[in-house]
């Protein structure tokens, strides 16, 4: 089925799929007076959107809408932190990861990355030095690059007692990633850092907006990216750190010889959150990120390039009813925000189809005037055309991964497909086991019971995985659908996804459909993928790689394979 028809039946009336881009004004690119434009992006961590949606006091962050875009369907192609960063500073999903361990090595042990049966095991994930990037694509323009924040792709420098010669270290690896310039660096999640002098990893965004705005002060007279990755609202708690915390205090056992003045008092957060009448518990985390992105685009202003900067922020991953899930509430990140005031037409307007973190990439560089070289791998597509007043979807559909797990998002539509390989199955008695003690463990509100799986073995493990790596997420909110291999969701009239409309035969269609988006998504990537992509689909060296893995298998009486399906059908067969 060509996409126009699926368009039509399927989207509800989401309009013509507009392929090509719109041509920018002078001011724009640059041929009048103003240069090309300086990019800021905000990655924000757990909790952020969910607290916007919930009512929480963000001027600064609302003020981005205002002046640009408001992107309501705005997805991640992957619910977990570290594959998410890998994607948004890559362009490109896990599957088309360039680590060695993705591309070459096939194994019937249960903690490898490629089964037997040739499927990649999607979780975590690191860009490579020797890929494509962001900083590094936007150097091809002539842009200077900043990074700080929370930066899954470093291993530490734990062998350094110095956090200050750390944080050099740390500078000293992201060249090599293309970034210029970094400072306030986290490698990971702050509450999972005991140093030295023990337990000293705190949340201090007003030292975030102060290395950001002290780099944008010196790279004023040229285009420069900052990537600015905030821990906020991710644990340690935010709220507690906000009260209690020295100001001096920083990740990684860092204290500032002075405490930043970039950024209203930490005190004046939670007045103004009382002030407005809200649970300063709740609320007043998100006012102390909105303080430090307020504080950077003051710095673009008080310089003169506020206009000619686009601004973008979205969160790493969702946060309600299904974190590290293939429920949207793992993947949905709305509102996400690009404002660019010299190149955006009409401002303050809302964007009601569905984008995916892999397109910013793509809008940057089509806004910079860079050229993707053949062998970049972006998956995402410009949003240009959007900010310059196109008002039709750029995609039918974004896709995602996790585990053994895969998905595509339409405008009306999402269809989860869950497939384990027989190299990786749990036995019945095992799934019976895990689902009972699991499911018993929620009811009572014990969260250590609810990780048994990790405590029953990998198997286990590889298949909790295999929908989301803490089951008590989605199990909790979607108990009668957990394991449904195949799953289609009406987002417009079910958009908890309570009602698994994949069995129901009035929707096997818009079944058909979406499995057919499905198989397309997976043709574009590495691997197979049950049905969807079979070894006859992989490339000559992907299917040696899979028979000698049989063979090996074979030898080791490894079972292999993929379970028979009854009513099963492929639509691109028929």
């Amino acid at each position: 089925m060509d996409r126009r028809a699926f368009m039509k039946r399927s989207l509800a009336g989401a309009g013509t799929l507009a392929l090509g881009g719109i041509a920018m004004n002078k001011t724009a690119l640059g041929s009048g007076k103003l240069r090309k434009p300086n990019i800021v992006l905000f990655f924000v961590d757990d909790h952020t959107v969910e607290t916007i949606n919930a009512g929480g006091l963000c001027p600064n962050i609302k003020s981005l809408g205002e002046t640009g875009i408001t992107f309501d369907r705005a997805y991640v192609p992957h619910p977990e932190c570290a594959a998410s960063r890998m994607a948004i500073l890559s362009g490109h999903c896990q599957t088309n990861s360039r680590r060695e361990n993705y591309r070459n090595e096939i194994g019937s042990g249960r903690r490898d990355q490629i089964s037997v049966e040739g499927q990649i095991w999607c979780f975590g994930g690191k860009i490579t030095r020797d890929e494509w990037s962001m900083p590094k694509l936007l150097k091809l323009a002539g842009y200077n690059t900043f990074c700080c924040g929370k930066l899954k792709l470093l291993n530490g420098a734990k062998h350094e007692k110095d956090p200050w010669k750390r944080q050099q270290i740390y500078r000293e690896v992201l060249k090599t990633y293309g970034w210029d310039d970094a400072g306030a660096i986290t490698p990971g999640n702050l509450h999972m850092h005991k140093t030295e002098k023990g337990y000293m990893s705190t949340h201090n965004p007003e030292w975030r907006a102060q290395v950001t705005m002290e780099f944008i002060d010196k790279n004023k007279d040229k285009p420069f990216l900052c990537y600015i990755a905030s821990n906020l609202l991710h644990a340690p708690s935010p709220y507690e750190q906000l009260k209690n915390a020295n100001p001096r205090h920083a990740c990684d056992d860092i204290i500032l010889d002075k405490a930043p003045d970039v950024m209203p008092s930490r005190k004046s957060v939670i007045e103004r959150v009382r002030k407005a009448g809200l649970d300063e518990h709740k609320f007043a985390p998100l006012l102390w990120l909105d303080d430090m992105v307020g504080a950077v685009l003051g710095k673009l202003d008080e310089l003169g390039l506020r206009d000619n900067t686009m601004v973008a922020l979205i969160q790493d991953n969702g946060h309600h009813g299904g974190k590290n899930s293939a429920f949207t509430g793992g993947h949905d990140v709305s509102p996400a925000f690009i404002s660019w005031p010299a190149g955006t037409k009409n401002p303050g307007r809302h964007y009601k189809y569905p984008i995916s973190s892999l397109d910013l990439i793509p809008t940057f560089m089509a806004a910079a005037g860079v050229k993707e070289p053949a062998d970049a791998g972006l998956e995402g597509t410009s949003l240009l055309p959007v900010i310059k007043g196109q008002n039709e979807p750029v995609h039918i559909n974004t896709y995602g991964e996790v585990g053994y797990t895969r998905w595509v998002v339409t405008e009306k539509w999402h269809y989860i497909a869950f497939r384990v390989p027989i190299s990786r199955q749990l036995t019945e008695q095992e799934k019976q086991v895990r689902r009972e003690a699991i499911a018993e463990a929620i009811k009572k509100g014990d969260t250590e019971k609810a990780e048994l799986l990790k405590s029953l073995g990998d198997r286990v493990g590889q298949v909790g995985r295999s929908v989301m790596t803490k089951p008590k997420n989605g199990l909790k909110a979607h108990p009668k659908h957990f394991l449904d291999r195949d799953q289609l969701y009406d987002l417009d009239n079910d958009p908890d996804e309570q009602n698994n409309l994949a069995y129901d035969p009035k929707y096997k269609e818009v079944l058909h459909d979406m499995k057919k988006l499905m198989r397309e998504e997976c043709l574009r990537r590495p691997g197979t993928f049950a049905e969807f992509k079979t070894v006859d689909d992989c490339s000559p060296r992907w299917q040696k790689m899979v028979a000698q893995a049989k063979k090996k298998a074979d030898a080791e009486g490894i079972k292999y394979g993929y379970p028979p399906i009854k009513d099963y059908y492929a639509p691109w067969q028929t």
